[in-house]
């Protein structure tokens, strides 16, 4: 939790990287296969003005050890290219009990942006 808080502290502003972002309302779901982590989506609104350009997800399974989502690069491409709607998956890069496998989890993401 203090990494994470640190790595948001140390990063550039939004509204730096992309000054004509007006709104950001992100949708986010897991899943493991077909099957869904989590009974519905959670939606985020980013507060523009004070967030930072770091847009990391925790993994939904309470299972997953050191997992996550990193969307940065996705989201940020997107944001910088003007899309008003895009959408993305990833997997999650953390690990599964004590025999250490490979975590399934994949967050599904869907975002609408607007601009100024």
């Amino acid at each position: 939790m203090a990494r994470r808080q640190q790595s948001e502290d140390d990063a550039p502003r939004l509204t730096s990287e992309v000054p004509r972002l007006r709104t950001l309302k992100l949708s986010l779901s897991f899943r493991r296969g077909s099957v869904s982590l989590v009974e519905s989506a959670h939606r985020r609104v980013v507060i523009v003005p004070r967030a930072p350009a770091l847009f990391w997800v925790a993994c939904a399974d309470r299972e997953c050890r050191e997992g996550g989502h990193e969307i940065t690069d996705a989201v940020m491409r997107a944001l910088r290219s003007g899309e008003a709607h895009f959408t993305g998956e990833e997997p999650c890069q953390g690990t599964l009990g004590a025999a250490e496998s490979q975590c399934t989890g994949v967050l599904v993401y869907e975002a609408d942006a607007t601009y100024g």
